[in-house]
């Protein structure tokens, strides 16, 4: 942060907040909308997803889909999946797209799995466009063309092409083209597998996240010299966010701060509503969010927490780099068995306070411990690596750490 202080133990017993500015209140062109622009909610009624469908009967149809008898009932699959899974996601994405005065683009292209709910409506935008949409798999791309036949739509097309096992796949299944708007929603988290740093400065080098930078090499191949990239990630905090802007400038493409906003966004399907951020990008916009800015965008979310001695996500990170001066006393890096997601439990002492910072590539937390308890924490932190049903390998690190024991690897 641009500005450090003295560490504040109020932080963990009161709604007291570290101080982050907010680019929300500055002056810009856009304004969230509040309900449902008209041109979106009639389109959604014409796809015919106004209803809701419940959970069992959601879980029901997706599972089906890659059955035996293939897809039998396309308008099912794509209300279910809207219903519990990307329906509020889709229309606040559409509501903030439609609210932006665009030029009329020649080329359009949506990635990622989006059962054409949203090329479809790329496509009735822009009647005069060419529209491109990548599904995953076969019975998205069945979903999706099934749509625009429903629609009448003659100016939208599906490729099948993975995100996921080869991230060189999509670029190549389009032979080189360019598109004048690409719309990559919802990808990043599927596409790529984050190392774990511990705040934003740590997370623009390319050699902590090079898939980030590999995708995002391949979106900008796609942009055409005055082509923009819109986005909707679930990115849960800002080291992501941060890790994901740095990518696409070293990509040259440039995350426009007039078009950076942020959205909640209720998720059915796992009870939980996500703070998640929206932006366009572009070769030309050279304005990008610097790393207090970034965390400013979360700052909504320093307020929702009740009075604890522990605080996660966005907060976790915001204190953390706050606290100034702290030393770093023991760390432990596990990798967990049969999953590639990697955390890290770290004491740091600040003044006659001690800090156990965790961090991985899905969040963080903080939490205040007394001096007293730390020989038995180390322990138990210790004990946890050697959980050989939960951990394939950890090592331990900091200046307290013996050399000759700091790699307890099983793998």
């Amino acid at each position: 942060m641009s500005k450090s202080h003295k560490f504040d133990s109020n932080m963990f017993h009161s709604h007291k907040r570290p101080q982050t500015p907010s680019i929300r209140n500055t002056d810009r062109p856009w304004r969230p909308q509040s309900g449902t622009p008209q041109v979106v909610a009639e389109y959604l009624v014409r796809a015919g997803l106004t209803e809701k469908m419940s959970k069992p009967q959601s879980a029901a149809y997706v599972q089906r889909r890659f059955g035996p008898t293939g897809l039998t009932n396309p308008g099912a699959l794509r209300l279910a999946i809207h219903s519990q899974m990307c329906g509020e996601q889709n229309e606040k994405f559409l509501a903030w797209f439609a609210s932006l005065d665009l030029p009329q683009p020649k080329r359009v292209l949506r990635l990622g799995y989006d059962l054409g709910v949203e090329a479809c409506f790329f496509a009735e935008h822009f009647p005069n466009a060419e529209v491109i949409g990548l599904e995953e798999d076969r019975a998205a791309l069945d979903c999706a063309s099934k749509l625009a036949a429903e629609l009448n739509l003659r100016n939208v097309g599906f490729l099948q092409a993975s995100l996921h096992a080869d991230l060189a796949s999509f670029p190549n299944a389009l032979k080189n083209q360019t598109f004048d708007l690409v719309v990559a929603n919802h990808i990043t988290n599927d596409t790529v597998i984050p190392s774990p740093v511990r705040c934003i400065e740590e997370a623009t080098a390319e050699s902590v996240y090079p898939n980030f930078h590999r995708y995002a090499r391949h979106l900008a191949s796609l942009l055409t010299d005055d082509g923009t990239l819109f986005s909707l990630e679930t990115i849960p905090v800002p080291i992501d966010f941060a890790r994901w802007t740095c990518a696409l400038r070293d990509a040259g493409v440039h995350v426009d701060r007039s078009k950076t906003a942020m959205a909640s966004i209720q998720v059915p399907a796992f009870d939980e509503v996500m703070r998640t951020p929206l932006f366009a990008g572009s070769k030309h916009a050279a304005d990008p969010l610097t790393p207090d800015e970034i965390r400013g965008l979360w700052e909504a979310e320093f307020d929702q927490y009740a009075p604890d001695p522990r605080h996660m996500g966005a907060m976790a990170e915001a204190i953390f780099v706050s606290i100034d001066p702290k030393e770093l006393v023991h760390g432990f890096r596990y990798h967990l068995l049969d999953s590639l997601k990697t955390y890290c439990e770290e004491i740091w002492q600040a003044g006659s306070e001690s800090l156990r910072y965790t961090y991985s590539n899905g969040g963080m937390a903080i939490r205040k411990y007394p001096v007293a308890e730390l020989p038995a924490l180390i322990e138990e932190l210790r004990a946890a690596g050697r959980d050989k049903t939960q951990i394939k390998s950890f090592e331990e690190y900091g200046p307290t750490v013996d050399p000759a024991t700091a790699s307890n690897g099983t793998a």
